[in-house]
Parts: C-alpha cells; sequence; structure tokens
C-alpha cells in the first residue's frame, strides 16, 4: 500500500471524525470543564475564583456540606485536584462519555456498508479489511482526540491556575482511548453482521456494563474472598486441600469458574484505571503520615478535626504512642492514643497462641465490671473493609463532667494495636466511640499482602504488577485484551470478504 492510499485513509477518517454533528457537541461540552479549571484554582490557602476576586477556604467549603477540614490540614489542594480528576474523567468521561461517544460512532460501519455507499467504497483499489480497519480507527481517533484535548486542557488549566502538577494524569488519555478501542472492536463485529447501527449500539452499550460488572465488582471481590479464606486457613493451621477453597466447591463452584471463564477471556477493562493508579503512585510516591514498620501499620493522612502530634515519619509504637487530639463539648480537649504491644501467649506446657482482638474486649469487660461506680461497659464491634476493631467503652463522671472512656483493638501479624479515647461529651459513650474510631480508623492501613487489611479494590491493585503471576499480570491483562479485540476484527473481516453487495 503506498503512500497516497494511506493518506487518503487518514483523511477519510478525521473527516469522518469531524463532520460528526455528536464529536462537535461533545467538543462544546468539553470546553467549559476545562475553562472550569482555569477560572477555579485550588491553591494552599483555599478555593480561589476567577483569579483572586474571592477566595474560600477549604473548612468554609466543607462546612457547606456538613464536614469539616482543620485549618491545620496539608495538601488539602492536591486531595481537592486528584478528586476532581477522579471525577471528570474516570467517573464522567469514562463512563458517560465512552457511551456517548459509541453513540456516536456506532454508525461508522453500518453507513459503509448501506447499498450505494458500498458500492463506491469498494471500488477503491483497498481491501476490504484495510477499509474496515480505517472505519474502526476513525472510532478510535474520535475518543482519542476528545481525551487529549479533556486532559491536557485540565492539565495546563491545574498547572497555571493552580500550581499543581500531576504528570500520571497525562496517562489518562491513553487509558479512555485503549477501553474505547476494546468496546467498539464489539461495536465493529456487530455492525458488519446486522449492519445495523442500533444493533452495534445497543450490544456495545449492554457489553460494557456487562463486562465492567464482572471484571470490577464480582470477579475482583472473588479472588480477595479466596485469598482471605486462604489467609485465615494458614493462620489457623487448618489442613486443607491445595488450591481448593469452599468458594470453589458445590453449587458456588459453576458461579466462580463461570467467572474465571469471563475474566481471562473477556477484556479488562476495568484494569486500565488500576495501572494509572499504580504509574500515579510510582511518578509522585504515596505521602505517609506515620509507618510503624513491626506490625506494618501506615498512616496516610488524619482526617480533620483531629490533630496529630508526634513528628511524621517512621515510629516505633511500642515505645512511642501516636497522639490525636480535638475540641470536644463546650471546647473541652479530647484525646486519642495508639500504641502497639505483643499478642503472643506463651505459657509454659502450652502451644505458643496469639490473642485476638475479641479476646482483648473480653477481658477488658471482665476488669470493668468489678470496678464500683461508673456506667455500665458496653462491647461493640467496628468491621470495616481496611481495619476490624473490637471496643469497649464505659461513662465516667468526673467533676460534674460527663466523661466518655473506650480502649479498642486490633491486630496485625504478632502485634495488636491498642487505641484509648477520653472525652466530653454529651452523646452516649458506645455512640461517641463508635464515631470517633470509624472516622480515625479510616487512616489506617496495614501495608501487609494479606486481604483481611485491604479493601478488595486495595488488595487486587497491590496484587496487579507487571511480573505478577498470570492472573494478576500486568502484561496479560493488556494483552488478553488485546488479542479479544483483534479476534472481533479479523471475524468482521472475515464476515465482511463474504458479502456480497
Amino acid at each position: 500500500m503506498n503512500k497516497p492510499i494511506l493518506r487518503a485513509l487518514y483523511l477519510d477518517a478525521y473527516y469522518q471524525v469531524l463532520d460528526n454533528k455528536v464529536f462537535r457537541i461533545l467538543a462544546l461540552l468539553v470546553c467549559p470543564i476545562i475553562l472550569l479549571t482555569f477560572v477555579i484554582g485550588f491553591r494552599p490557602e483555599g478555593i480561589v475564583l476567577f483569579w483572586g476576586m474571592k477566595t474560600i477556604s477549604y473548612a468554609e467549603f466543607a462546612g457547606w456540606f456538613g464536614q469539616h477540614i482543620g485549618a491545620d490540614s496539608k495538601d488539602v489542594n492536591l486531595a481537592f485536584i486528584q478528586n476532581v480528576q477522579h471525577l471528570i474523567v474516570d467517573q464522567l468521561a469514562g463512563n458517560v462519555g465512552i457511551l456517548l461517544s459509541l453513540a456516536a460512532t456506532a454508525f461508522f460501519v453500518p453507513r459503509m456498508l448501506e447499498k450505494g455507499a458500498a458500492d463506491v467504497v469498494f471500488s477503491r483499489p483497498v481491501g476490504r479489511a484495510t477499509l474496515l480497519l480505517a472505519r474502526y480507527l476513525a472510532g478510535v481517533l474520535f475518543v482519542g482526540m476528545l481525551g487529549a484535548v479533556l486532559v491536557i486542557g485540565m492539565h495546563m488549566g491545574f498547572l497555571i491556575v493552580s500550581g499543581a502538577s500531576d504528570p500520571a494524569f497525562l496517562w489518562s488519555i491513553l487509558t479512555l482511548t485503549y477501553v474505547f478501542a476494546l468496546v467498539h472492536a464489539v461495536s465493529t463485529v456487530v455492525a458488519v453482521f446486522s449492519r445495523s447501527s442500533v444493533a452495534a449500539l445497543l450490544t456495545s452499550v449492554l457489553f460494557f456494563s456487562f463486562n465492567g460488572c464482572v471484571q470490577s465488582k464480582a470477579w475482583i471481590w472473588l479472588e480477595w474472598g479466596r485469598a482471605r479464606a486462604e489467609a485465615a486457613r494458614a493462620e489457623s493451621g487448618d489442613a486443607a486441600p491445595e488450591g481448593k477453597l469452599d468458594l470453589d466447591e458445590g453449587t458456588a463452584g459453576l458461579f466462580t469458574h463461570t467467572l474465571d471463564v469471563l475474566h481471562f477471556t473477556l477484556p479488562k477493562t476495568s484494569d486500565a484505571d488500576l495501572i494509572v493508579v499504580k504509574l500515579r503512585t510510582l511518578v509522585s510516591g504515596e505521602k505517609e503520615l506515620l509507618r510503624d514498620g513491626p506490625g506494618s501499620l501506615v498512616l496516610h493522612s488524619s482526617p480533620p478535626p483531629y490533630v496529630y502530634s508526634p513528628p511524621p515519619g517512621e515510629a516505633d509504637l511500642a515505645h512511642e504512642p501516636a497522639r490525636w487530639s480535638w475540641s470536644g463539648a463546650a471546647g473541652a480537649e479530647c484525646t486519642l492514643t495508639l500504641r502497639r504491644e505483643s499478642r503472643l501467649v506463651d505459657k509454659p506446657g502450652e502451644k505458643p497462641r496469639k490473642r485476638s482482638s475479641a479476646e482483648y474486649a473480653r477481658d477488658c469487660m471482665s476488669a470493668l465490671k468489678g470496678q464500683p461506680g461508673g456506667d455500665v461497659p458496653e462491647r461493640s464491634k467496628i468491621q470495616e473493609q481496611r481495619i476490624e476493631l473490637e471496643f469497649v467503652a464505659w461513662g465516667e463522671t468526673r467533676e460534674a463532667r460527663k466523661l466518655a472512656h473506650a480502649k479498642a483493638w486490633f491486630c496485625s501479624g504478632d502485634w495488636a494495636y491498642v487505641l484509648e479515647l477520653e472525652g466530653e461529651t454529651a452523646a452516649l459513650p458506645g455512640d461517641f466511640a463508635r464515631d470517633r474510631l470509624r472516622e480515625l480508623s479510616q487512616s489506617f492501613l496495614i501495608d501487609r499482602d494479606d486481604p483481611r487489611y485491604m479493601d478488595p479494590v486495595a488488595w487486587y491493585t497491590h496484587r496487579l504488577d507487571w511480573d505478577a503471576p498470570l492472573r494478576h499480570n500486568i502484561f496479560f491483562s493488556v494483552g488478553s485484551s488485546v488479542l479479544f479485540a483483534l479476534l472481533l476484527l479479523a471475524l468482521a473481516a472475515w464476515k465482511l470478504r463474504r458479502i456480497d453487495f
């Protein structure tokens, strides 16, 4: 194929995009989004509107939504920028934008196959497969151009007005184009077989929704559940056949094996966002407020209004506990401390064992019930995806002040972390402790490759790597997805050669 023909095919795809009315509408919709990043700046001192005409503090902005941000909170502007990037690109453009793009490009192939148009198109000295590929690439070019304008425009706006640059954000151009290219292959093959724009659109939209649910909702949660069960059995010492878990037996086994087959054969569209997350962490690093090495505990931030007092960085919570303080009722100071201790119990003549957080809570309840005065202690649990806390709360009246106390425990390896809470409040001690502990535990992370201490997406993101086993390997994820699209395009080309116009 000579250069004039290649140039003609490129121009055909290019003008196919520019002549598309939906493309013009989407381009117009992208412009206001980019403009907002140039007139609204997220600076360290606050949200700056129209280049300094008005500045809104982050605390004031959060108050509009019933939230609180402390004046000493660091890097709030960067968190706002990343949230805006995620909302606009990953959520809005990555879902609604791709659906609109599918609607805009679904007629590219059927229009080429219409009687009359096909006679003109296929009379050219170019193979049918090449013409089909050109129309497919026209759709990819459609999204690539829109994605580039949106991402580069937002990046420039944040850089110039907000003074923040996130180079990993630029990978979102490839992410949007890559995901659309995979789904557009489905639209193309259906368009060739049916010659219907409606059939191509409906099938691709249904496939996009179904595939996203299978990969990001069902299979990742299945893998996480398998890993949790395996980790629990390994710690308890229960014998089980290698590779055989309860999730893979009986009726549930048919469902799990079906999900495995779907995962390995369908394109892994949800992995694209996770790969960008890993690239962002690799480029910009992951900021940590505290890291306690022996227990693998990491604190990424202190949620407002809690003020963290020790210096950030490496810490040994067994010798120097972490401490938070904040203002409670009538301005009274409330405090919470976090320390680490061994949970190993090694009695003579007995097999060494590890105390559980539930055992700590039971012992605390027994000790408190034997003390005179004070309220009846309450035992409860906070079960989050990252951290599972057992806590005991009780009240005390001291000098006409109503104080709430609580102790909470969570475990990591051979260690137990103990939180001790004290504060003046009008609320019930159990409610007060539950709210405070839940808010603070959101910033805790056990940085171990153990699904019991990580939510499904965080665990899978940690496992997804370039040199990981096949089911979590980035090369396999991208390669098998591209192969899926190529096979569909080959099937479409095979069918197109056998159509008699």
